[in-house]
């Protein structure tokens, strides 16, 4: 049975191991030597999820799913994603392993967005998770009847989103730009304000990966700033 640590190093070495280019030496060792450090730090990050999880890390890479999983998680280390971009990354990782949900089909739309997100992005969504969940709860008969109070509902927490963000020193520009920049992951949805300005909330996809992804956690253990709260 194939164990995560050896496939890790497997999969390390194989990625150190494409940059050597003969007649350029120097810039080959100087790519080794920063994807070595971006390796170690994921490696540590994976491995730390796991333990917290209480995940047997040593017999969960049996799956070629799961190592493809690995393969991406590790890829986006090289690409210069951010400690707590992989942290959310292990950590919705170690949430489909926990649910025995983890297909790589699946998964590697989540991976993509979740390496790309930006501090602020992260902040962004981690706030209007912890105001704004509600939202996606199954509506029911009598909701249906009430499209007016439910849409000044959402407008009401996602004005309490704001007032969360503006206390810990955001502008509505800077606000309003997280919000723009996070459609592109799908976590977000958008909508018109009261005041024509574009108000947000969470998707059915953010709501779903926070059932096993702590946004707020990884923000704090990485020590990148915490949501507004």
């Amino acid at each position: 049975m194939s164990k995560l640590p050896d496939v890790l190093g497997a999969l390390i070495a194989d990625g150190l191991g494409a940059i050597g280019v003969p007649g350029a030496s120097s810039a080959g060792e100087a790519v080794k030597g920063y994807l070595q450090r971006s390796s170690d730090a994921a490696r540590v990050i994976l491995l730390d999820e796991f333990r917290r999880g209480n995940i047997d890390a040593a017999n969960v890479a049996a799956e070629d799913d799961r190592v493809s999983v690995v393969y991406r998680y590790l890829r986006a280390s090289w690409e210069g994603s951010a400690r707590v971009n992989l942290r959310l990354l292990a950590k919705a990782i170690v949430g489909r392993i926990k649910t025995n949900s983890l297909v790589a089909d699946e998964f590697l739309p989540h991976a993509d967005a979740l390496a790309a997100l930006s501090r602020d992005e992260i902040i962004l969504l981690a706030t209007m998770y912890g105001v704004q969940s509600c939202l996606e709860d199954p509506p029911s008969i009598d909701d249906a009847l009430r499209i007016d109070e439910i849409a000044q509902r959402k407008n009401e927490l996602w004005e309490e989103t704001e007032q969360k963000l503006e206390a810990i020193g955001w502008s509505k520009d800077r606000i309003q730009a997280a919000g723009n920049r996070a459609l592109r992951s799908g976590y977000v949805l958008a909508g018109s304000g009261w005041d024509g300005v574009l108000s947000f909330r969470p998707s059915p996809l953010l709501i779903d990966l926070c059932k096993t992804v702590d946004f707020t956690d990884a923000l704090r253990r990485e020590g990148d700033g915490t949501p507004a709260n």
